[in-house]
This record gives structure tokens, C-alpha cells and sequence, in this order.
């Protein structure tokens, strides 16, 4: 007879366990879905970066042609023709090289996340629309994570199996059944009565006392490990959104930045074509000049990366999960 309710507290232990469990998976699964997400938007990076440097290659390779037109008419010398060639095989060349390679590398990672081939994927040139979740923060956002309600499953789980290791310290009581035939004759033994007997026993642990009571103890200090491991998965969810949400800010200001002064670039470079074809600004000034639209124009897409991966991230801290 469960007098105790120890096998109440061991049932109530394993349905503990059993949601423990279940929110691991769940875990699992949102962060899955994270993974595939930012690795989606990896590969728009790397292709609008490889886009991006493919550009600034036919530009160096068209400004080796207007020196040669130059060259030809006796505008300038071969020193800006060297100049130029040196920019396309070396820079540009090996940085389109990395990017094509980055490329393929998260085209792999994508197929590998999702279980298909490269030739199933199927991704747009720009970058989806991922919108910025709430950051407010609150016990009913932070409630939502599945690796806090786990930890809290862990904590009464720990708890039962405690409460189960102290009653296995009490008396318990036993009920024995027994049928006895006590007829003269196997006639009387087949077809005749029989009598039931009922005995209860009330038994306490003796010899193995001292085992039982370590094994209190030890469940007593697994039951406050569970506890503050709960506090430290806690303060780490918090650290997790005020850093997401700094983020936010932070790269958000950072875009509108570099989108300005992008389009200022743009407009010089225009300018700087015109008047190095007029011969009023040297080759040097045009190719400082054009890299750094390119490297502008590479640092909004990185940015933009970076800006929507960490909104994933955001929504994975907050417990959006899938």
C-alpha cells in the first residue's frame, strides 16, 4: 500500500522528465529552424557579394581599356596601364575567388541543414523581409523559451525523486494474500472449498538505513543543483535579449549610415569617371575612389546580414521558437 505516496511522487517524477524531455526537442527543433534560416540568409550574402565584386572586376577591366584608348591617343603612359592590370590579378581577382568559394561553402551547409541537394534549393538575390520582434522583456516572453520550462521540469522532477528517497526511509506496509486447501481427499482438494488468507506486515529498513539516508542526501543536493542551474539558464536568457536588442540598435544606426554614405560614393564616382576621361584626375584618385563604392556597396550587405540574423536571434532568445 503506497500509505506514503512515494509511488505518486515517483509517477509525478517521471511526468517531470517526460515534459523535461519534451521541451529539449522543442529546443532543439527552434534552434534547427534558426540555423536554417540564418544559413539562408548566409547564402544571399555571399551571392550579393559575389555579385558586388564580379562589378568591380568589369570595372577594373573597363578602366584597362580606357588606358589603352588613352595610351593610344598619347593622353597618358603605360605606368596607369600597370596600375590597373595590378588591381584585376591581384585584389579583386582573389577576393572574387573567396566570395565564390564562401559561396559554395554556405550552398553546402544550406543543402546540409535541410536534407536536399544543391540543385533543389531554390533562393532569391535579395534579402527576405525578417521582422524585428518585441523585445520587451517580461517573465511572459521569457516564459515561452523551452530550455527555461525544461530546466523548471528538471527542478520538479529533482524534487519528487527527492521526496521519493526520503519515504523509501519509512515503514511500509505490505498486504500478502494466500489460498490454502485443507479438504481430506483430492476429491474434496479439486471440487471443494478453498480459504482465502489475508496478512498485513508493516516492515522499516534496518540494515541498509545508512545507503537510503546517502541517497537522501544526494537527491536532496541534485534537487538545488537543478535550482540554480534554473537561475543561471535564467540570468543567461536575459543577458541573451539585452545583447540582441542592443544589437538591433546599434546595427540599425550603423545601415543607415553606410546606405548614406553609399550613395554619396556612388554620385563621386560618377564625377571621377567623367574627369578621368577628361584627363583632369589621375587614375589613382578614380580607383580609390570606385573601391570604395564597391567596398560600401559589400558592407550594406554584410550589414543587412548581420542585422536580420540577429532578429532570428532575437526571436530565438524571446521564445518565438518556430
Amino acid at each position: 500500500m503506497d500509505i506514503w505516496q512515494q509511488l505518486s511522487n515517483a509517477s509525478s517524477a517521471d511526468l517531470a522528465s517526460s515534459l523535461a524531455a519534451q521541451f529539449n526537442y522543442q529546443a532543439a527543433r527552434d534552434l534547427l529552424v534558426a540555423n536554417v534560416m540564418q544559413s539562408y540568409l548566409q547564402l544571399v550574402q555571399y551571392a550579393q557579394l559575389t555579385a558586388v565584386q564580379r562589378q568591380n572586376v568589369a570595372t577594373l577591366a573597363t578602366n584597362e581599356q580606357i588606358i589603352v584608348s588613352r595610351y593610344r591617343k598619347g593622353l597618358t603612359d603605360l605606368k596607369d596601364l600597370d596600375t590597373a592590370k595590378s588591381n584585376i590579378q591581384s585584389a579583386a581577382q582573389a577576393t572574387l575567388a573567396d566570395n565564390e568559394f564562401q559561396y559554395q561553402n554556405a550552398l553546402s551547409q544550406l543543402a546540409l541543414l535541410t536534407g536536399r541537394t544543391k540543385v533543389e534549393l531554390a533562393y532569391l538575390a535579395e534579402f527576405p523581409q525578417v521582422v524585428k520582434p518585441s523585445s520587451e522583456l517580461d517573465a511572459a516572453n521569457l516564459g515561452r523559451r523551452p530550455d527555461l520550462q525544461q530546466a523548471y521540469q528538471n527542478i520538479l522532477a529533482n524534487q519528487f525523486q527527492h521526496k521519493v528517497a526520503y519515504k523509501a526511509l519509512l515503514p511500509e506496509l505490505s498486504l500478502t494474500a494466500s489460498l490454502s486447501n485443507t479438504d481430506e481427499n483430492f476429491h474434496q482438494a479439486l471440487f471443494g472449498t478453498s480459504a482465502w488468507q489475508l496478512l498485513g506486515r508493516l516492515t522499516a529498513p534496518l540494515f541498509n538505513a545508512g545507503k537510503l539516508k546517502s541517497q537522501v542526501e544526494i537527491a536532496k543536493l541534485t534537487a538545488e543543483q537543478s535550482y540554480w542551474a534554473f537561475k543561471e539558464k535564467l540570468l543567461n536568457a536575459v543577458n541573451e535579449v539585452e545583447i540582441a536588442a542592443l544589437q538591433e540598435q546599434t546595427l540599425t544606426k550603423r545601415l543607415a549610415l553606410t546606405q548614406a554614405a553609399y550613395q554619396s560614393a556612388k554620385r563621386s564616382e560618377v564625377t571621377y569617371t567623367e574627369r578621368y576621361r577628361q584627363g583632369s584626375v589621375s587614375l589613382l584618385d578614380l580607383l580609390q575612389i570606385q573601391q570604395a563604392t564597391f567596398s560600401l556597396q559589400s558592407q550594406l550587405s554584410q550589414l543587412n546580414y548581420q542585422l536580420l540574423s540577429n532578429r532570428i536571434q532575437l526571436g530565438l532568445a524571446l521564445g518565438y521558437g518556430v
